[in-house]
């Protein structure tokens, strides 16, 4: 059986997985049209990089560079997400709460 740790951790991977997925094609969609600079676009550069990531997304297949940019990616998520919602409560604070 599922510690809560674990169920924790692989939500937490889910939730990490369909972010990447989401911006990725976000940042494709919203760049499609882009006034492109020639030989060396940034924009297309990163196009590419989104692209092939979501490919690799798709397959399970995961180069060691791409991997590495993928758990970059979650801890700042992570930490970003935990940041926004753990918050100090009147518990943790040690309120006293009188009627």
């Amino acid at each position: 059986m599922y510690t809560r740790r674990q169920r924790r951790n692989a939500a937490i991977v889910c939730v990490l997985f369909a972010a990447i997925t989401f911006f990725t094609f976000f940042l494709i969609v919203r760049e499609a049209d882009h006034d492109c600079r020639g030989k060396d676009c940034p924009v297309c550069l990163c196009m590419c990089q989104a692209e092939r990531t979501l490919k690799q997304l798709g397959d399970g297949a995961v180069s060691g560079v791409q991997a590495y940019s993928v758990s970059v990616q979650a801890v700042f998520l992570i930490l970003f997400v935990s940041s926004v919602f753990i918050s100090a409560s009147p518990v943790s604070r040690k309120v006293r709460l009188n009627n």
